[in-house]
């Protein structure tokens, strides 16, 4: 595939004006295709496909009971990439053992070609509601027929009930004759059976999500998404043998964070994210501007939603598998999901991506087409930064497929009410993208959001430049962006949820709720500074776990080597000249307590603190020190560092030099006092030049003695 280069051209709100007849993945399906699809039918892979001649794949699969050796006619290359690999990585959409596809035929009954339509093997949970999930190819013009799955939760004579046990429950009607057959996934085989042999997860004590034991199963439907309400299930698959849950993941969760500030004590901490047991990821949507934003996402990845001037805004599309969750919240919150005009990425991994295809492949089939952005420097590389050897991360074909455009970094994406403000912050990958929302609702004011698009600590050595990209980008943040509120990337950063749950009690909005501010914006970005570059707090809580109000800080991992300790490093520790660039800001050591608010006084958490006093962190809150103080200014330091790395064996690139008139931001060590820290910015003149002493952080060591000369002329 050729992929598009997108370096210089003008980014702004494309407009769609050709309506998409076929969806981008279904290969050797499309536009210019001579072959239409006249039906399709569900099958499971016995083998993975391979190209037997040039264009022309083959697969084994059980189809309607029997193994086929299913053969294409030719297929176009992107296509075959499609199936069986791109050759250059970008592979992740290829058809594997175990998975299933959809079997394309003409009207001569010959096999067009073959589409995977689930990330569902035998080893795996999948959950798809009938209306937002995977879906047959287009037929003449028409979206394809419906698909579903989840466990079995129960049956009739002529219904059929599908769902995950917690917040996802489907009843079907079914057709008169329908099909059911059992996959045999241990011997990989499939049978055909009756409805009266279909299994249903039993209850346990009244209620499914203590059962072990669960049958999943696939159903196909008669017609498509236009026709849901009158659409029957013609054919059932179900799997055998039945998905065994351990014993700690029978547990039923309410609309707070498995991943949030709090532990999760039901377990002790060992549930596995979303993707893993898409089941246990529900959390309820809620409105966050009236009208205007909502946060439709699981209880670990956010997912924001926004109703602008051009339509229905999303940002992220969460987890894989997760799908049914989000686009169900979409529509608990009054929107079809189908009317979805935008989609924005945040940077190249799969916990924000992993929808997204998915997603857009159910747009299209219903003739809509969504604009997708994506990040350049995670999508395509560093080409355009001077480093053409670094290239893009996103190693997902079926993403790669649907990017439609790029962000101009530092400028705004307009959509009437709402603006978005994208900002590079190399680190957590090499094109991370930050955002400025702001949205004005209908009483005409304009709120600001700030969000850090990529939290996730960088705790590699090889990682090098990213490492220090990863601390300049908080930094400037804190240094460059004043925003009224925080949105976290993952609920597991601030505690979003636990305050739209406290303003629930305390019968406010959810913005009363939260505190707003620079302070609150500076410190949420802070905790994750800590936890990078602290080598101190990482070793003392290594030798003496602390707690707070007699809880046990938890660090999630124990395993990183933090810059302070690793580097890379710019420059070696010494005396130096700099010239300041901007006035410099007084700032404190990370607070574990969030968002402490008096609106909040009364309503208490499971663990009994008053949620007025705000919300401790327990998860990577290693350091509290919210009295001690330094100065953040950004300067010109007078040596030979050009802001970025090129001589490391690996983790090359830009930092600072990402920006044309670039800074580096640097910090002192702790004063004694606020006092101190205050009086020396005070004395600091925005152009002038001054002589410091740095450490190998490249901090700004003060002189113990005599504060004031910390910074000499």
């Amino acid at each position: 595939m050729q992929f598009p280069d997108l370096s210089y051209s003008p980014m702004k709100l494309a407009e769609r004006v050709d309506v998409v007849t076929f969806d981008a993945y279904t290969v050797g399906a499309n536009a210019d295709s001579e072959t239409e699809i006249a039906y399709s039918k569900l099958g499971y892979c016995l083998s993975a496909p391979v190209e037997i001649s040039k264009g022309v794949v083959s697969v084994s699969a059980l189809i309607e009971g029997q193994p086929r050796l299913v053969t294409t006619s030719q297929l176009d290359q992107d296509s075959v990439d499609m199936l069986i690999g791109y050759p250059s990585g970008r592979d992740n959409w290829f058809v594997m053992a175990e998975s299933f596809i959809e079997i394309c035929y003409n009207n001569d009954d010959e096999v067009v070609t073959f589409n995977k339509l689930y990330d569902l093997t035998g080893a795996n949970c999948y959950f798809d509601t009938m209306k937002y999930g995977a879906e047959f190819s287009p037929m003449n013009g028409d979206a394809g027929n419906l698909l579903a799955s989840g466990w079995v939760l129960g049956k009739a004579d002529n219904t059929l009930t599908i769902g995950d046990t917690n917040s996802f429950e489907e009843i079907y009607s079914l057709s008169e004759d329908v099909k059911v057959y059992e996959i045999d996934t241990s011997a990989k085989k499939m049978v055909a059976r009756t409805l009266e042999d279909l299994p249903v997860t039993e209850q346990t004590d009244g209620t499914f999500y203590k059962t072990a034991n669960r049958q999943m199963a696939i159903t196909v439907f008669d017609s498509n998404y236009t026709k849901s309400d009158s659409s029957k299930v013609k054919e059932i698959y179900y799997l055998t043998p039945q998905t065994v849950v351990e014993e700690k993941y029978l547990v039923e969760y309410d609309t707070m964070a498995l991943f949030s500030c709090y532990p999760d004590t039901t377990t002790g901490g060992v549930l596995e994210k979303p993707m893993n047991r898409p089941w246990l990821a529900y959390t309820k949507p809620f409105e966050i501007v009236p009208g205007k934003m909502y946060s439709v996402g699981d209880n670990d990845v956010a997912v924001y939603l926004f109703n602008t001037d051009k339509g229905l805004v999303l940002l992220d599309t969460g987890w894989p598998n997760c799908g049914y969750l989000y686009w169900q919240n979409i529509e608990d919150m009054g929107f079809n999901p189908r009317d979805i005009e935008y989609i924005c990425l945040t940077h190249g991994h799969g916990d924000h991506y992993g929808t997204a295809a998915e997603f857009a492949k159910v747009l299209k089939n219903s003739g809509s087409d969504p604009v997708v952005y994506a990040t350049y420097e995670d999508t395509y590389g560093y080409d355009r930064l001077g480093f053409p050897e670094i290239k893009g991360i996103v190693s997902d074909f079926s993403l790669m497929k649907i990017i439609d455009d790029t962000y101009i970094w530092d400028e705004w994406l307009d959509f009437g009410s709402v603006r978005f403000k994208p900002i590079l912050t190399p680190g957590h990958t090499i094109g991370t993208g930050s955002f400025i929302f702001e949205v004005t609702g209908d009483d005409g004011i304009a709120i600001s959001f700030g969000y850090m698009g990529g939290y996730g600590t960088v705790n590699r050595v090889s990682q090098g430049a990213q490492r220090v990209a990863f601390v300049h980008g908080l930094r400037y943040l804190q240094q460059n962006v004043t925003v009224d509120y925080s949105l976290p990337q993952h609920m597991a950063h601030y505690p979003l949820l636990e305050i739209n749950k406290a303003a629930e009690k305390a019968g406010i909005s959810l913005l009363e709720a939260m505190v707003p501010g620079w302070e609150e914006w500076a410190n949420f970005l802070e905790r994750r500074m800590i936890m990078q570059v602290s080598e101190k707090y990482f070793q003392m809580w290594k030798d003496n776990p602390f707690t707070a109000d007699g809880r046990q800080i938890n660090l999630s991992t124990t395993s990183i080597v933090t810059n302070e300790a690793g580097g890379p490093y710019k420059r070696k520790a010494g005396e130096y000249k700099i010239t300041l660039v901007d006035s410099g800001k007084v700032m404190h050591g990370f607070n574990l307590i969030q968002n402490p608010n008096k609106a909040l006084d009364g309503i208490y958490s499971s663990n009994g603190d008053n949620l007025g006093a705000g919300f401790q962190i327990t998860r990577d809150g290693y350091m509290h020190d919210p009295e001690k103080w330094f100065i953040q200014i950004s300067v010109h330091v007078d040596d030979e560092y050009k802001g970025l790395f090129n001589s490391l064996d690996s983790g090359n690139g830009p930092v600072e030099s990402i920006r044309d008139d670039w800074s580096e931001i640097l910090r002192t060590e702790y004063f004694d006092s606020k006092d101190d820290a205050e009086a020396v910015l005070a004395s600091l003149l925005v152009g002038e030049t001054y002589v410091v002493n740095m450490t190998q952080m490249s901090d700004i060591a003060i002189n113990a003695d005599t504060p004031q000369s910390t910074f000499v002329k």
